[in-house]
């Protein structure tokens, strides 16, 4: 009940058939339709703003890691890449649907149209932003130093992945500064030239990655063993225990089989970008795929966020 629901029965013909006196906190005053209207829009536009606030704010705390920059803008690059190629996919179906129109739109969409524009503008922010890659490198290679995995296989692993993607993130910082004017591009082209260059360096990333499947199989055999340990534990731990144990191992298993999907699609859009003439992979498909290769770690990063 509503304090309007306890006020006196109201005689009909009168004004206060259309607006009703308030009690103490507000004598001699009335609220009409249109300002409780008015009253009504007002409060969800300020829902509306506290709700954009918060959007906002987590977009803050996503991007102010270089990390978090990396995935969402590699997100929008794909998801812009994917769309262009949609709508070009869509444009024989709208010749078919012309017949039947008059006056509709029968030319074909642009050779550089916005959205494929907008994702090569995302691709070369990317790069730039990568040039910085290398002090996240250093880092995770000190950590993986100073800390490093129980495990001697997942070490010795990881110290590979590390030796792998600098060597990737060099063949793709020096011949991109000397496409810019920074370096020589003599001293590039001497040496393969800029398309040799990039297939190394993809190559290199290629590397990281078969040597994530070799992490993910290690890590398997640690967490099958783990949970035959789990299922054999000692009678005296608590049951508390044993639900923390069984829910931390069913979050590892999420976050392998995470890991394993995003490595299968990589895979084969990394070999394709190996070879100068590619392993068949259609360009149109690639943003695509690169898009759900990311999706998953830009959902989590989200998350993080809340």
């Amino acid at each position: 009940m509503t304090s309007e629901s306890s006020a006196p029965p109201e005689k009909p013909g009168t004004s206060a058939s259309f607006s009703r006196e308030l009690d103490s906190d507000g004598v001699g005053k009335t609220i009409s339709p249109a300002g409780s209207a008015a009253t009504g829009a007002a409060a969800r536009s300020l829902r509306a703003l506290a709700a954009v606030d918060v959007i906002l704010q987590r977009i803050d705390s996503l991007i102010s890691t270089a990390d978090g920059q990396e995935r969402l803008l590699g997100m929008i690059g794909h998801l812009a890449h994917t769309l262009h190629h949609f709508l070009v996919l869509l444009h024989p179906l709208r010749l078919r649907i012309a017949k039947y129109r008059k006056n509709a739109n029968t030319e074909p969409p642009s050779g550089s149209p916005s959205l494929l524009a907008l994702s090569a503008l995302i691709s070369e922010t990317r790069y730039t932003l990568r040039l910085f890659g290398l002090v996240q490198l250093w880092a995770w290679g000190s950590e993986a130093i100073h800390n490093p995995p129980a495990d001697r296989t997942i070490r010795a692993i990881t110290l590979a992945q590390v030796a792998s993607n600098i060597i990737y993130q060099i063949l793709e910082n020096v011949p991109y500064l000397a496409s810019k004017g920074v370096g020589s591009k003599r001293f590039i082209e001497r040496r393969g030239g800029f398309t040799k260059w990039d297939l190394w360096s993809t190559r290199f990333w290629l590397g990281h990655i078969l040597l994530e499947f070799l992490r993910l199989w290690r890590q398997s055999v640690l967490m099958r063993r783990q949970t035959e340990g789990t299922t054999g534990t000692d009678a005296e731990e608590s049951e508390e225990d044993k639900e923390t144990q069984k829910e931390d191992l069913r979050r590892a298993v999420r976050a392998w089989r995470k890991s394993l999907l995003n490595n299968f699609i990589w895979a084969p859009l990394c070999l394709h970008w190996s070879f100068e003439r590619g392993i068949g992979v259609p360009g149109s498909v690639t943003g695509f795929f690169s898009f759900l290769a990311g999706t998953w770690a830009l959902v989590d990063a989200w998350r993080d966020t809340a």
